[in-house]
């Protein structure tokens, strides 16, 4: 029997997601499907972060799709860099075709080994933590996963205001942070921090980080 609770659904829902996309990875890695594909593993190794809070529970492990992460990360990082470096050199009239060429080099290169790890059995790994997330979820709330959000998030906004003092240093472990606090509120059924508004600017706060991220890794 499937858990009464509605973090189970937000697993089952990017188990879809994630399947879809993988998908279409094995046929030719894009932008549009490895960031989805990427976003769907964000989120269900937040589910994985907020179970492993619940007391007594085993530690649950994302192997095979960890490793298929970085290398569509390794891609991802090429062809963002690219699109950047394209429209940086459009704007202020540059021509820079060494570095361009050497970056298609990167994309070429960092798509196939993308194409080759997702040819690898991920689901099976996906169906055993789905059985395992099931069992552990079983009997947990609703009721009780809002109570444990709520005090996680608080935490992380302890730790946050903490890495803020040196924001130079810590923008990315601010972002990595906050990127898990947004999917813990927007998983849970009600918000313990923020209304519809203040999550609106976190979510701005998120992309503006993701952009700053994207030229750092061009630099």
């Amino acid at each position: 029997m499937a858990p009464a609770n509605y973090l189970y659904n937000r697993w089952q829902e990017q188990c879809l997601v994630f399947n879809k996309n993988l998908l279409l990875v094995r046929n030719r890695p894009g932008r549009k499907t490895v960031h989805d594909l990427r976003v769907a593993v964000k989120k269900l190794k937040s589910v994985i972060k907020l179970v492993a809070e619940l007391p007594g529970e085993a530690e649950l492990r994302f192997d095979s799709i960890a490793a298929l992460f970085r290398y569509t990360g390794h891609y991802r990082d090429a062809d963002m860099s690219l699109y950047l470096l394209t429209e940086t050199c459009r704007e202020e009239q540059l021509d820079l075709p060494s570095f361009t060429s050497y970056l298609k080099s990167i994309i070429s290169i960092t798509r196939r080994a993308a194409k080759t790890n997702a040819a690898l059995p991920h689901e099976a790994e996906l169906n055993i933590l789905t059985v395992e997330i099931g069992k552990q979820l079983a009997p947990v709330t609703s009721e009780q996963l809002n109570k444990l959000t709520e005090q996680l998030a608080t935490d992380i906004i302890t730790e946050v205001q903490h890495l803020y003092s040196n924001f130079k240093e810590n923008a990315h472990p601010v972002r990595i942070k906050l990127k898990r606090l947004y999917y813990w509120l927007t998983h849970s059924t009600v918000n313990p921090l923020f209304d519809k508004k203040q999550l609106k600017i976190l979510d701005k706060a998120l992309t503006a980080l993701g952009n700053w991220h994207d030229y750092h890794v061009l630099l």
